[in-house]
């Protein structure tokens, strides 16, 4: 209980040093909005629109910003779709796709996980592929070895 007294005796000693601290407004975001118009209010017409010009002009430059920033993602986003580059096993009406799964050998009971895989894509493929493409599935027997792995 004595630490808190002295923190308390530290933090009026501070205020009493910076009175202005005692004046400080509770943490309300909007008060400052209210307290600069308030201001506002009380000068010349003329000044009173200069003052609020002041007031939105950072407003407004954060708008223009972000209207700016939508707009350049907006154009280079489409520039991207516009482009027909894929990689390597894909292109317009097929996708390839690679698969190394031990059918044979010690290992063989995962074999059935290549089966389902195969027939998944089957299915997929007649759903009408995907976006258009049907999928190429291949699917190689490595019979556990790591070899034999190597070589496909």
């Amino acid at each position: 209980m004595g630490t808190v007294r002295r923190g308390h005796q530290r933090r009026r000693r501070r205020l009493r040093t910076f009175p202005h601290r005692e004046k400080s407004a509770p943490c309300d975001p909007i008060a400052g909005v209210r307290q600069s118009q308030q201001e506002a209010e009380r000068l010349p017409p003329g000044a009173q629109e200069q003052e609020i010009r002041k007031l939105s002009t950072p407003v407004l430059h954060r708008a223009a910003t972000a209207v700016f920033g939508l707009a350049l993602l907006a154009t280079s986003g489409s520039a991207a779709l516009a482009q027909k580059k894929y990689d390597t096993g894909a292109s317009d009406t097929e996708i390839k796709i690679g698969n190394i799964v031990p059918y044979s050998g010690p290992a063989s009971a995962y074999g059935v996980v290549g089966k389902a895989m195969t027939a998944v894509f089957k299915k997929v493929n007649d759903d009408g592929g995907i976006n258009g493409r049907k999928i190429n599935f291949i699917s190689y027997d490595d019979a556990y070895s790591p070899p034999k792995a190597v070589e496909q």
